[in-house]
């Protein structure tokens, strides 16, 4: 269980690190599959240019969107595929 509530689910498919997580009512909200940085859009790798990147992952969100977190110096960085960021926390 998470802080705010939803539960997640954390396994690996073909060995990929994946977690899913899940609202209390049990609807699917996101999935998050670890990528390789070099995976990453070249609008996310541009905006992350010159920083060093510990570890990559594609979220794909229950309403249809696709984010890039990219995790900088103990920090979550989201992106959208045209290199936005959208928000960054401490990890």
């Amino acid at each position: 269980m998470k802080k705010n509530g939803d539960w997640e689910a954390e396994f690996e498919q073909d060995e990929v690190e994946m977690s899913a997580n899940f609202n209390t009512a049990g609807q699917w909200l996101e999935t998050e599959t670890e990528i390789k940085v070099a995976d990453l859009p070249a609008a996310v790798r541009t905006a992350l240019q010159g920083k060093k990147v510990k570890e990559a992952a594609k979220i794909m969100r229950a309403d249809g969107t696709t984010v890039y977190e990219a995790e900088v110096k103990r920090k979550d960085m989201l992106f959208d595929d045209s290199g936005k960021m959208l928000s960054e926390e401490k990890d």
